[in-house]
């Protein structure tokens, strides 16, 4: 499995449960589209991945 696929996957599933019709073009279109810039991006964005994926602790965050 690709990991396109993933995304697909759960991009449909994120649009089945937010009351949207997903179609493969709706999928296809927010896939395909152009990349998003950030005008004030996280710093510690690929330390902090787990927290924005799963709302885990903050590892930036930690207490030294």
């Amino acid at each position: 499995m690709s990991f396109g696929s993933l995304v697909r996957e759960a991009l449909q599933e994120y649009m089945t449960r937010s009351s949207m019709q997903p179609s493969a073009d709706a999928i296809d279109a927010v896939l395909l589209a152009e990349p998003f810039h950030d005008p004030d991006p996280d710093p510690h964005l690929s330390v902090d991945h787990v927290y924005y994926l799963y709302g885990a602790p903050r590892k930036s965050q930690a207490p030294r």
